[in-house]
């Protein structure tokens, strides 16, 4: 009696497989296995496009963006920079502000910067 089911899950497992056009049925009954196993495992296969253990570019942006409410030195320079502030460079940097000096138009212009969130600009000279 098992042997009849087994050969003929087997067999029903083979023909789906052939109807699918996945694999022939001579090849499931030579292997001796179910077909559905072996198709099902190529599925797998090719659901998984790249290996994900090693994807940390998430990580990254969220980084980038939360400073816990600090505005950082590069991110005072870029945007100085932005500004118009050529060859900007940091010259204080304390607890309550950021002053980046820098060119513009010949002459030299400071910025002072906020040490919060987005180095919201407090003035210029």
């Amino acid at each position: 009696m098992l042997k009849f089911l087994r050969s003929s899950l087997l067999a029903a497992g083979a023909l789906s497989a052939a109807s699918l056009g996945l694999v022939t049925p001579s090849f499931a009954a030579a292997e001796g296995r179910p077909a559905i196993a072996a198709t099902a495992d190529a599925d797998m296969r090719l659901a998984q496009r790249y290996d994900d253990r090693y994807d940390d570019r998430r990580d990254r942006r969220e980084r980038r963006y939360d400073r816990d409410g600090v505005c950082a030195p590069g991110q005072a320079l870029r945007k100085a920079s932005r500004l118009g502030l050529r060859r900007p460079e940091v010259v204080r940097d304390t607890r309550r502000g950021l002053v980046v000096d820098g060119f513009k138009r010949g002459r030299l212009v400071s910025v002072r910067f906020a040490q919060e969130r987005g180095c919201p600009v407090l003035g210029v000279r």
